[in-house]
């Protein structure tokens, strides 16, 4: 098991410049884009709360050294 396996936190989406999104589903539908074999990054279904418009949330996946 990876040291740190929770990617997100379900209901919430915190982003890099410090605001938040609130989700009435987080995390749907996880597939991985690959290249060469290699996963590079995390694609997740979100619908924010108060919403029926849902969308794709890509992470990318860093290899630690």
């Amino acid at each position: 098991m990876a040291e740190q396996p929770l990617v997100l936190k379900a209901g919430k989406l915190l982003w890099t410049d410090g605001s938040e999104t609130l989700c009435e589903r987080t995390a749907d539908m996880p597939k991985f884009y690959m290249e060469n074999g290699i996963p590079k990054a995390l694609i997740i279904a979100i619908l924010p709360k108060d919403s029926e418009v849902s969308y794709s949330l890509v992470i990318p996946l860093i290899k630690k050294k």
